[in-house]
């Protein structure tokens, strides 16, 4: 059944695998349904990788303030929660962004694997190195990006096409400032800037896209002293 489920997508971790390794690691594997809200990877708990097969997912970092900043997200097909089994108190969190299913496999199964098959152990060294240069591209767009480019990104990424074609991400405001790495308040004034610049419009728990040229040119802008200097208390 859970591997009926992973085959039906494309996996961008399994489809690494030597097709007899990726058998095996889905034989034991399990299917799981989590709410919105939900927290999969938490600190100090057990290593559980798996596979989004429905939903989406999110990778963050907290902060003892209560702010936290979202490092990627994770959509169906893709894998989660690998480094853990590594690295036991890897400190990015993964959290249900909607209600979600996923297929999680033993890690004991994939370690066996990685001693059994070199090409396993490869593959895995593979996607874990693909995972840092893509994380280590979101982490230089918070470093030197303004909180105004950051949440411009994040509405691109979270954004889903509607039946006019146009972007829609299914997120709230304090959400949004989650996933920016700021507070409500900023992101509710810098939303309200975006609105009266015909950016996008708002609508209760969504955040429709008007102009996505102007949102990507925003996102990808260059970073100055100024707009650093301005927002670093964010």
């Amino acid at each position: 059944m859970a591997s009926q489920a992973v085959e039906a997508v494309r996996a961008d971790f399994i489809d690494r695998l030597p097709p007899a390794a990726a058998r095996r690691l889905l034989e034991t594997a399990q299917s799981v349904s989590y709410p919105a809200g939900a927290a999969l990877i938490t600190p100090g708990a057990p290593a559980r990788p798996g596979i989004l097969t429905a939903g989406r997912l999110r990778g963050y970092l907290p902060e003892r303030d209560g702010r936290q900043v979202t490092l990627g997200y994770r959509e169906v097909g893709q894998a989660f929660g690998l480094t853990r089994c590594f690295v036991p108190d890897f400190p990015v969190l993964i959290g249900a962004l909607t209600p979600v299913t996923v297929t999680h496999f033993a890690p004991q199964v994939l370690l066996h694997l990685m001693r059994e098959d070199a090409a396993v152990a490869i593959a895995v060294a593979e996607f874990l190195a693909d995972r840092v240069d893509a994380e280590c591209r979101n982490a230089r767009a918070l470093a030197f990006g303004n909180a105004r480019r950051r949440i411009a990104d994040h509405l691109l990424q979270l954004g889903q096409r509607d039946q006019q074609g146009r972007l829609v991400a299914r997120v709230t405001h304090q959400q949004l400032a989650d996933a920016a790495g700021t507070v409500r308040e900023h992101a509710a004034r810098l939303l309200n800037e975006m609105r009266r610049q015909g950016l996008l419009s708002t609508r209760r728990g969504s955040i429709i896209v008007e102009d996505e040229r102007e949102l990507r040119r925003l996102s990808t802008s260059n970073v100055t002293q100024v707009t650093l200097q301005r927002d670093k208390r964010y």
